[in-house]
């Protein structure tokens, strides 16, 4: 190798932190967001009642077709 290719690869070496960090840096700037990015939907969410399988109030629910989710089924182990 001559000196030119040994001066070149040593400021490649040298310059190849300063990149890192550099990218690093607008990856850090690119994953911020904050709320306002956030789309907004005019969806009426309603919170679904958590009741315990051996409540009176299930039957209820069942009856008038309402999303109940039941707890201590033992479903899932």
């Amino acid at each position: 190798m001559t000196f030119g290719c040994l001066f070149f690869l040593a400021q490649q070496q040298q310059q190849q932190p300063q990149q890192h960090r550099r990218a690093e840096t607008d990856m850090a700037d690119r994953r911020s967001w904050d709320v306002s990015q956030l789309r907004k939907y005019d969806i009426q969410l309603d919170e679904i009642p958590r009741l315990n399988v051996r409540d009176p109030k299930v039957d209820e629910f069942i009856a008038e077709n309402v999303s109940t989710l039941r707890t201590y089924t033992n479903y899932v182990m």
